[in-house]
């Protein structure tokens, strides 16, 4: 049985196992992701333009789901507003806004 599987074996294995595959797949997924930036910065721009217009508005629920946290989460958010602020830094640089 493995005298007729080992072919089929090794030639799954090297299109899709082999480093060289993995690149490929990598590298479909880095282009996949770049066809949505310009959509990214499209939205960033519309939320900017909101944000600089209005302000944000939060639905009541969402208010209430955030109140409903407590102070003991708000020190685990600095983290994150941090890696948002970085990411909106790398996008402006990258966009040129």
């Amino acid at each position: 049985m493995w005298a007729l599987a080992r072919p089929l074996v090794e030639d799954w294995v090297r299109e899709n196992r082999t480093p060289e595959a993995v690149l490929g797949e990598m590298a479909e997924t880095v282009a996949e992701a770049a066809q949505g930036l310009p959509e990214l910065a499209r939205q960033t721009r519309s939320l900017l333009s909101e944000l600089a217009d209005g302000g944000l508005r939060l639905h009541p629920d969402t208010l209430a789901a955030l109140a409903a946290r407590g102070r003991g989460s708000r020190a685990l958010l600095w983290p994150l507003w941090l890696a948002v602020a970085l990411l909106f830094l790398i996008l402006i640089g990258l966009i040129g806004l």
